[in-house]
């Protein structure tokens, strides 16, 4: 949230009409929920249109013996964290308090199902490779 709060002035001055947003394959869904609604909220405080946003998932490696914490997950476990934040923790506790003195009004339902299940499409596509 905070990076699409604090590019908004960027894009604007420049005059930027599209963005792609490009991260990992697991984070996309969230990511693209949360860019769209912190720039909804933004344009609808500023009077100016939101620019058109885009998502690019980039492949996420396989975790090394190194890697430690988040990074030591398979992607199936990370989209497992990622579906419970999406459900559970975006709408009622992030949204409202990420950003201090900018609450972020959520999409509608139907935009929050929709990142759910590209969540759940990319995990059962992780599990029919195994």
């Amino acid at each position: 949230m905070q990076n699409a709060y604090y590019c908004w002035p960027i894009l604007a001055r420049l005059g930027v009409g599209s963005v792609k947003l490009v991260t990992s394959e697991f984070h996309l869904p969230r990511s693209r929920y949360l860019f769209e609604a912190t720039f909804a909220a933004l344009a609808a405080s500023e009077g100016r249109p939101s620019p058109l946003l885009e998502g690019h998932p980039a492949p996420t490696p396989p975790p090394a013996k190194e890697d430690k914490a988040i990074n030591a997950m398979t992607v199936a476990e990370r989209l497992e964290q990622e579906r419970v934040f999406i459900s559970e923790k975006i709408v009622p506790r992030f949204l409202p308090t990420h950003i201090p003195g900018f609450p972020v009004a959520p999409l509608s339902d139907v935009r929050l199902q929709q990142a759910l299940a590209e969540v759940e499409s990319l995990l059962s596509a992780c599990r029919a490779k195994r």
